[in-house]
């Protein structure tokens, strides 16, 4: 929710850019969507928040 960079979340859970990368690769797979965007548009939707 604060809009972190992959940088940023590598910082603050002390691993690599690369596995915070690979996370949200899996993740947005999983959520059949193409950006963090998307996931969170989605989120909002199964929420019932427009």
């Amino acid at each position: 929710a604060q809009g972190l960079s992959n940088k940023q979340i590598a910082s603050v859970l002390n691993i690599s850019e690369q596995t915070v990368k690979v996370h949200i690769r899996n993740l947005l797979r999983k959520l059949n969507v193409r950006s963090r965007v998307a996931a969170t548009i989605l989120f909002l939707q199964t929420r019932g928040i427009q």
